[in-house]
This record gives C-alpha cells, sequence and structure tokens, in this order.
C-alpha cells in the first residue's frame, strides 16, 4: 500500500484471496517437503535465488532465530529482520509433543542464539516474547521491537448478526466460535473440556471450530470420548472473506 515491491517465499501453495495484487509470490513445493532438512534446503535455495534475480533490500523473515536464514542473509549482504510469533524452541517440541533430547536442545538453543546475533532487527508479537528471546537468548534490547498482529479491517468489521447467519448454515444459538490452527499450543483440548459442562448447563450450546492443523484428529477423537460429536462443528478452512460473519454470528 505504500508503494513498496513485496516477493514471498512460502512453502505450499498460498491462498490466493489473501495476497495482494502487487505481491509476487515464490511456492516451494515438493512431495518431500515434511521432512524439515528438505523443507530448509529448498527455502534457501529459493531465497538465494530470488534474492540474486531480484536485489531486495532486506529479508524479513517469521522463523525461530533460524540459523541457516541469518547465515544466508550475512553472505548475501542483506540485513534480516525475524518475526517472532512463538517460543524459539517451545514451539518446535510442542509439535512434535515431547521435548528434544538433552543434546539436540542445547544445540537448538545455541543455534537460534546465533540467529538471533546475526539478524539486524526482531520483531515480536506480544512484550512476552520479548521478554524471553532477551532473557532466554540473550538478544540485546536494542534490536527488539513489539508490533503487535495486525488486522484489515476493512474486512474484519461488525456485522449484523442476522445478516451473518443469513450467509452461513449454523446450528441453534448460542454459538461459541474457535478460529485459528489447531496446534498444541492454540489449547483447544481445553476448550472442548471446557465445553462439556457448558453443553450439560445449556443443552443448545454448539461450538463451531474454524481451521484445521496437527491436532485436528486428535480434537476430534476428544469429541467422541467426550460425547460431544452432535454438538461440536469442525468447518475446516474457510475463505478468508467469509471469518468474519462467523465471528459476528458468534455469541
Amino acid at each position: 500500500a505504500r508503494g513498496h515491491t513485496i516477493r514471498v517465499i512460502a512453502r505450499g501453495s498460498p491462498a490466493m484471496d489473501r495476497v495482494h495484487p502487487s505481491v509476487e509470490l515464490h511456492p516451494v513445493a515438493s512431495r518431500a517437503i515434511a521432512y524439515i532438512a528438505v523443507r530448509k534446503a529448498l527455502m534457501l535455495r529459493k531465497l538465494i535465488a530470488v534474492v540474486r534475480a531480484r536485489r531486495p533490500q532486506l529479508i524479513y523473515s517469521r522463523g525461530f532465530g533460524d540459523l541457516f536464514e541469518g547465515l544466508a542473509a550475512r553472505d548475501l549482504g542483506l540485513p534480516l529482520v525475524l518475526e517472532i510469533n512463538g517460543h524459539a524452541i517451545g514451539e518446535r517440541e510442542a509439535m512434535r509433543g515431547a521435548r528434544f533430547p538433552e543434546p539436540w536442545r542445547a544445540i537448538a538453543i545455541r543455534a537460534a542464539r546465533r540467529g538471533f546475533h546475526l539478524a539486524s532487527a526482531v520483531v515480536c508479537v506480544t512484550a512476552t516474547l520479548r521478554d524471553q528471546v532477551i532473557r532466554e537468548f540473550g538478544v540485546s534490547s536494542s534490536k527488539v521491537r513489539v508490533v503487535p498482529n495486525g488486522v484489515d479491517t476493512e474486512i474484519f468489521r461488525p456485522i449484523d448478526p442476522s445478516e451473518a447467519l443469513g450467509r452461513l448454515s449454523l446450528p441453534m444459538r448460542p454459538r461459541i466460535l474457535f478460529v485459528g490452527t489447531l496446534a498444541p499450543w492454540q489449547g483447544v483440548d481445553f476448550l472442548l473440556e471446557a465445553f462439556t459442562k457448558v453443553s450439560a448447563q445449556i443443552p443448545g450450546a454448539t461450538l463451531v471450530i474454524l481451521g484445521t492443523g496437527p491436532e485436528e484428529t486428535s480434537l476430534r477423537a476428544q469429541c467422541s470420548e467426550l460425547g460431544l460429536e452432535d454438538r461440536v462443528v469442525f468447518r475446516g478452512l474457510v475463505p478468508h472473506a467469509v471469518v468474519p460473519f462467523y465471528i459476528s454470528a458468534a455469541d
């Protein structure tokens, strides 16, 4: 919007309805991309190719203080800005469902420290994350800034609930809504446990879950174990522009 040119390197197939027309996409796709070593190699190869062809002014990465991106940025002679939206080690451990073995955890921490050191600036989405990277990874406070997650207010705006319900096929009121990635740190399993108490007191209550992720299978199984199948609605991924209607229709 301010006239800058943005080139995005992303794995998989980014949702085209969420991309500004002036953004140039460089998707990274491979059957082997599920393996982290392969994913890193493919992403770095694409990064180097785009930088050499387009000569950008900086690299902005949504990572965890990644050492390899830091080394690549240094060798390419470009400043690296790291966005931190999760704990550099804890989030990866949550994804695998267990702590790293101690020798590997120590290596991961050292790699993250080095990655943070190579970055020109670190952007954290919360003050808590800022404090963590300073305390746990030795990042200088002078290079850390807090920039909260933004929202597109042209899309996400108050909508009359009756209008919102007219666009959707939802069960009776009241409706509780979750929107997000079904990942371990989101705590949707606790939400399901709490909802058993809500539904016992309010039999007509419905829980609507938007999104998908690594926890979806276990959350569906938890619904069955709790006897909530007829009161929890999994809608999966929905178009970005439709999400505000779900929000406005929720109680």
